[in-house]
């Protein structure tokens, strides 16, 4: 079976034109990596997001294959969700940043003070506290 839809594949030519091909089609549009198409594979948006637009290519195994068409690739949709992933990603590397650069001064203050333990001093406290 896998060897027919390669055939096929073969003779579609640079357009990949599947209906010309006397093939049954069905379109989708504006799928997202999460979305299901009934009657696919568990894998099947993996492979459709690694193809490059107008690439054609045999999806399945078994009884069951999938002559598929890659014709464009839209950029993500700007909504109030995809905003608020966007702000709260932001801020998160705001505050990593901030952390990390409070961090790196602390150890060089330390560094440059270079300080030391006067084991003396810590006695003669901890005796008149007795």
């Amino acid at each position: 079976m896998r060897a027919e839809a390669e055939r096929i594949l073969a003779d579609l030519g640079e357009d990949g034109d599947l209906a010309a091909a006397g093939l049954d089609t069905e379109t989708e549009s504006g799928l997202t990596r999460t979305a299901f198409v009934e009657g696919t594979p568990p894998d099947f948006m993996a492979q459709v997001f690694k193809m490059e637009p107008g690439e054609v290519r045999v999806i399945g195994s078994g009884a069951v294959l999938h002559l598929v068409r890659l014709d464009e690739i839209l950029p993500p949709a700007e909504d109030d969700q995809m905003t608020m992933l966007k702000t709260a990603y932001a801020q998160q590397a705001d505050q990593a940043l901030g952390q990390a650069l409070f961090e790196a001064y602390a150890r060089d203050a330390q560094l440059r003070a270079q300080p030391t333990f006067d084991q003396q001093a810590a006695a003669a406290v901890l005796s008149n506290l007795r």
